[in-house]
């Protein structure tokens, strides 16, 4: 078997899977440093970006293909369809950014003869052999996709809860090696002399059995993380995740024994995680003591559930990041639990001074559910109902958007997915004041709402902002869509009617508009675009971009994904047309 691909050159299968990753990341990297430079606060700089040669039309191409969300491929609704439902696919982009590596992976793996070996006596079978050392090279990776603090983060500016998707797939990619790593190793001894004979090898080396338990513990932790698991109880699933994974890198390493230098990947894979521990550990005890601060949480409308929680911690944020909350004093398990929520208002300008974050969210099952329960056993004070809870802080997280980069900008938001949308305008407004060269000249923001009791709760943070922004110089609208509350939308039309009068007074009340109709929102993304297009068609203005941001449920974060990806096609590519760039920002309520 000299040549035939021999037992101890195998490692080159890892090798080389792990310099095809790195190209891919250097090729991220640059990506990302591009769009850090496009986001500068500089606008000069900003605005140079746009100039590079070629940049247009290439960004629109990956644009186009890369914002493309398949569509829905179950009308029914089943366990099939809640495992593998469209609304939870990732954009074509991240599809084949994984889909290529790995289907060249598997095409690298099967091109290679032989398969076997004559005989067990003549060695490993090369096929189980070489797949075993591909899934070892992708641990790592799959250890840093999966974790809130992670190299990847800091080299790619790509954040945890973007990488989850990657997480998820590579882990099912290594399943799939494992098969094919496993079932040679079970069919050669079978061949050579039947299930006798493979269990005589069982018996030989404990080899063996460390890999069956490993393979059983991998599987569990992928068919475990599917979404339809996840949602029955996240709780558990968290729990039963770290200990299976605990048990499995224990087997997982009993199994490979640094065979073929294989622990060369595991020890990384291990000190990914140890940096991600660390760094969470040491960012909670600065900002929050580990065990906690005071937090003032308030009942803003009872009967949506809608929560305030405010708490001063010496940190700073950008607009849109996200925090993890805990709360150790609500019940056993709380210590263990964290919660993701989005900060809603604008971080203190002197780092020596405690920010005040405040959040917003609706009460429902789980965690959020037992802090309502705690809530109204309070007794109300003043016409309010309010207490004060432990609450133990790790953040920021979450890829900021930033409007003031872009001449005109859309935001969209469902529910309680305005609370993205405020501290972009809060960044807009600053911005706008304190900047000579501002970008932004037109604002839209587009919210639909189940109740007019949600636009009541954030009208008094919604409407000074839009009122700033038209005092600034700036075309801003607010366009509220609630279909279902006839009788809160007649209330709001009666005592605040829209009317197109010229006055300072009236022009102030137009910025925000009450829609009885469901948003449509392609049709009010292409109106957009198409006015604005008109616009620049008028003033003959050298530069239009806009930026497009969406926060809400999946099928929102669809219609808009797939709206802007068509749009690079006909309004972006095209040497006639009027736009320099369209960008689209995603902010999803889970992942």
């Amino acid at each position: 078997m000299a040549g035939k691909d021999s037992y101890y050159e195998m490692e080159k299968y890892s090798r080389i899977t792990t310099w095809m990753l790195l190209a891919i990341l250097g090729v991220v990297m640059v990506r990302g440093l591009v769009a850090k430079l496009r986001n500068s606060s500089r606008s000069r700089l900003s605005l140079t970006v746009l100039s590079i040669p070629g940049y247009r039309p290439f960004a629109a191409i990956c644009r186009g293909v890369g914002y493309y969300r398949p569509k829905k491929i179950f009308t029914r609704k089943t366990v099939l369809s809640e495992i593998v439902s469209a609304d939870r696919f990732p954009s074509l982009g991240n599809i084949l950014t994984l889909a290529l590596p790995t289907i060249g992976l598997i095409c690298w793996c099967f091109a290679i003869k032989p398969y076997y070996r004559p005989a067990a006596v003549w060695g490993s079978t090369p096929l189980g052999v070489r797949s075993g050392m591909i899934a070892n090279a992708l641990f790592p990776w799959l250890f840093a996709f999966g974790l809130k603090f992670n190299p990847l983060t800091f080299l790619t500016t790509i954040t945890h809860e973007k990488l989850q998707f990657y997480h998820q797939w590579t882990a099912r990619v290594i399943l799939f090696f494992s098969i094919v790593h496993t079932v040679p190793f079970l069919y050669q001894p079978v061949h050579d002399g039947g299930f006798s004979n493979l269990k005589a090898w069982y018996y030989y080396d404990k080899i063996w059995w460390t890999g069956t338990v490993a393979f059983a513990l991998l599987s569990w932790l992928v068919v475990s993380s599917f979404g339809v698991f996840r949602r029955m109880s996240y709780e558990f699933f968290v729990v039963q995740h770290v200990v299976t994974i605990i048990l499995f890198l224990v087997f997982y390493f009993m199994h490979t024994r640094d065979l073929l230098h294989s622990w060369s990947w595991l020890w990384p894979s291990i000190g990914v995680w140890g940096f991600h521990v660390l760094f969470k550990c040491a960012n909670s005890l600065r900002i929050s003591r580990f065990t906690g601060v005071k937090a003032t949480v308030t009942v803003v409308d009872e009967e949506e559930k809608l929560v305030r929680l405010e708490v001063a911690a010496p940190v700073s944020w950008l607009p849109g990041q996200h925090f993890f909350l805990r709360f150790p004093g609500i019940n056993r398990s709380a210590p263990y639990q964290t919660h993701p929520f989005t900060v809603t208002n604008l971080a203190s300008p002197d780092s020596n001074v405690d920010s005040h974050l405040v959040f917003f969210f609706k009460a429902r099952d789980g965690l959020t559910g037992k802090i309502w329960q705690q809530l109204t056993r309070q007794p109300p004070v003043k016409g309010k109902t309010s207490t004060v809870l432990n609450v133990a802080l790790d953040g920021p997280y979450g890829s900021p958007f930033h409007p003031e980069a872009y001449t005109s900008d859309l935001m969209i938001a469902g529910g309680v997915g305005i609370t993205s949308i405020l501290p972009a305008l809060m960044s807009l407004c600053l911005s706008a004041r304190t900047s000579r060269d501002t970008l932004t000249s037109k604002v839209a923001v587009h919210w639909a709402v189940q109740s007019m009791r949600i636009f009541d709760a954030f009208e008094s943070s919604l409407r000074p902002m839009m009122e700033h922004l038209c005092a600034l110089g700036i075309e801003a609208r607010l366009h509220v869509y609630c279909y279902q509350d006839d009788a809160g939308v007649a209330e709001m039309e009666k005592d605040d009617p829209i009317t197109p009068e010229s006055s300072s007074a009236s022009l102030a009340k137009s910025t925000i508009q009450i829609h009885r109709q469901r948003a449509d929102v392609p049709e009010l993304i292409a109106r957009f675009v198409d006015d604005v297009a008109a616009a620049t068609s008028l003033s003959s203005s050298r530069m239009n971009t806009v930026g497009v941001s969406v926060c809400g449920p999946a099928s929102m974060l669809n219609e808009t994904a797939n709206t802007v990806a068509r749009l690079q096609w006909s309004h972006v590519l095209p040497s006639t047309g009027n736009f320099d760039e369209l960008f689209l920002h995603t902010e999803a309520f889970g992942w």
